[in-house]
This record gives C-alpha cells, sequence and structure tokens, in this order.
C-alpha cells in the first residue's frame, strides 16, 4: 500500500487562497504549485497559479501553464466564474506595478518580451479567456493594441463575470472609438454595482438600467446614493422613476423632488401631474399650488375631483 504524500496544512487550498486575496504573491504561488503537483483542487489551483504570475508580470509563465493544463482551461464541467473575477479584480491593483514595469529603463525590455509572447500565444489560440484578458488589461491600462486583439476586448468587455472596475477601465478605452458602447443597455446590465469611479453620465444609464430591471427599492437606494454622491440625476432617469412610482401606487417625497425639477424644465405629461395631485391630497408639506394651476391651465385634472 502507498501512502499518499503528506500536504502541509499551510498550503491548503483556502490558505493559499487567502494569500492570493492578501496579495501576496510569493505565498500564494509557493502553496497553489504545492497542490497542483499533488492534484489537490487542480482546476482552482491552476486558476490560483495564473492570477498569481499574471498580477506580478510573469506572463511567460502564465503561457507554459496555459500550454501544459489546457484541459483546465477548456474543461466544461469546471465554472470559472468566481476565478475570473478574482482575478480582474486584483489585477485592478496592480496597474501601477503594470506601468512600472512597462516604463523601466533596465527591465523593459524583457517585460515587453513577455508580453509580445502572450500576444502570440493568443494569436495561436484566441479562444483562451486568460489570453483575452490580460491583453485587453494591457490595452484599458497602457494602451496597447493590435487589430488581431479588437475581438478580444468585446469578449472580455461583455463577460459576465469580469470585475465592474476592470468592465469600466475597458469600457472607458473602447468608447473613445466606439461611444455606441456607452449606451448599450444589454452591456450596462452587467455591472453588479455603481461604483464611485464611474462616470457621472454612465451612472444615469445603469440607474435607468436598475428602473427597468430590479425592485423599485433597489433602485431607490441606488438613486438616492448617487444623489448624496453628488451626482446630477439626468430628466430621463427622474422620468422613469416617477413612471415606475406612479404603476406601482407607492408615491414618495423624492418622487415630489422630482416632479419638481422636472416641471421646472418644462416637462408636463400625466404621470408628473398625478404626483402633484398626489402630493397636494396626501403629502401636505409640499407647496405645490403653482404647479396644479399651471396644470389646470393645460386640461391636466386630478382623478378625484
Amino acid at each position: 500500500m502507498t501512502n499518499k504524500p503528506i500536504i502541509d496544512t499551510t498550503q491548503s487550498y483556502p490558505a493559499c487562497l487567502l494569500a492570493l486575496r492578501n496579495r501576496d504573491y510569493k505565498e500564494a504561488i509557493v502553496g497553489f504549485k504545492n497542490l497542483l503537483k499533488y492534484q489537490a483542487e487542480p482546476f482552482r489551483s491552476f486558476w490560483g497559479l495564473i492570477t498569481a504570475y499574471s498580477c506580478i508580470g510573469e506572463y511567460k509563465k502564465v503561457v507554459d501553464l496555459c500550454e501544459q493544463h489546457e484541459d483546465y482551461l477548456y474543461n466544461d464541467s469546471f465554472d470559472s466564474k468566481r476565478e475570473v473575477r478574482l482575478l480582474t479584480s486584483l489585477l485592478m491593483q496592480e496597474t501601477a506595478l503594470l506601468k512600472k514595469n512597462y516604463r523601466a529603463t533596465m527591465t523593459s525590455y524583457f517585460f515587453l518580451q513577455k508580453m509580445k509572447d502572450t500576444f502570440k500565444a493568443y494569436e495561436q489560440d484566441s479562444k483562451n479567456s486568460i489570453y483575452q484578458i490580460l491583453i485587453s488589461y494591457w490595452y484599458c491600462v497602457l494602451g496597447l493594441k493590435s487589430e488581431s486583439t479588437e475581438d478580444a476586448f468585446l469578449k472580455v468587455l461583455y463577460h459576465d463575470f469580469i470585475d465592474d472596475e476592470f468592465r469600466w477601465k475597458l469600457l472607458e478605452k473602447m468608447s473613445l472609438e466606439k461611444k455606441e458602447l456607452l449606451e448599450d443597455i444589454n452591456l450596462a446590465r452587467k455591472f453588479k454595482k455603481i461604483a464611485r469611479y464611474i462616470d457621472g453620465g454612465y451612472i444615469n444609464l445603469l440607474l435607468y438600467v436598475s428602473l427597468i430591471s430590479e425592485d423599485l427599492s433597489i433602485s431607490r437606494d441606488k438613486i438616492e446614493i448617487q444623489r448624496f454622491n453628488g451626482v446630477e440625476i439626468s430628466n430621463e432617469v427622474m422620468w422613469n422613476y416617477l413612471d415606475l412610482v406612479n404603476d406601482k401606487n407607492e408615491i414618495d417625497d423624492l418622487a415630489v423632488n422630482f416632479a419638481k425639477q422636472l416641471f421646472s424644465r418644462g416637462w408636463i405629461d400625466k404621470v408628473i401631474a398625478n404626483i402633484f395631485f398626489y402630493a397636494s391630497e396626501n403629502l401636505n408639506i409640499y407647496n405645490v399650488e403653482n404647479e396644479l394651476k399651471a396644470l389646470e391651465f393645460f386640461g391636466l385634472k386630478s382623478s378625484n375631483k
């Protein structure tokens, strides 16, 4: 009977993952290599090693790993969505290191060679999601691209499990040439949250997407947070909020505030009128007499009268 090799418990998968999340890449690499050697959590250990090497710029080792363990990369039985999100999240924390390595006079030649080798590997295996992520990373941080990489950028941009900051930085760069991407609702739906680094104009699109696809209370909270952060809420978002609260019969103080803003900008219709009628009858803290007179002038009257 052959005894199985004993693996140091400090190099168990959870311990290695913790080291990786703490950006202790040296410790993570030692642990994941050991786990991979003994086939302990092989798929996740492979991705952990890929992530650690990618974050420190050891791209040649990334390519070597992909070539050695191609079956791990294209195994349909393994769901890599958590690994993709962690890889892209950690990469965005290492942008300063990437820029330093790229600009360093003594080491840049060797660093650029590693990047060129990765570009060549991508051209030979364009379906490799790790190569796609790396060259997209270099594009959104350093502006590096070629004609053959455009397809990879789009695939990464629309990937369901890419980190939000990574997606936004890539979108920012790509939209310089493809402005229509900033209006794509299907792309906006892929953002999991609304972070401060996102441009105010795009935040309004994310708020609109929330209004048409999420619970009212979730959308209301998102809007209130962005107002607190100083984001100017667009007329379209305000009107869609009014339309939603009207439809659900949940008119609130925020709705009256939005209705007053839109009214002052020349917006008058039945949706806005209904907000003022409701405020007049149920929210006495608001003075809407001028708005009611204007509505009467345009022939808009409360159904309760």
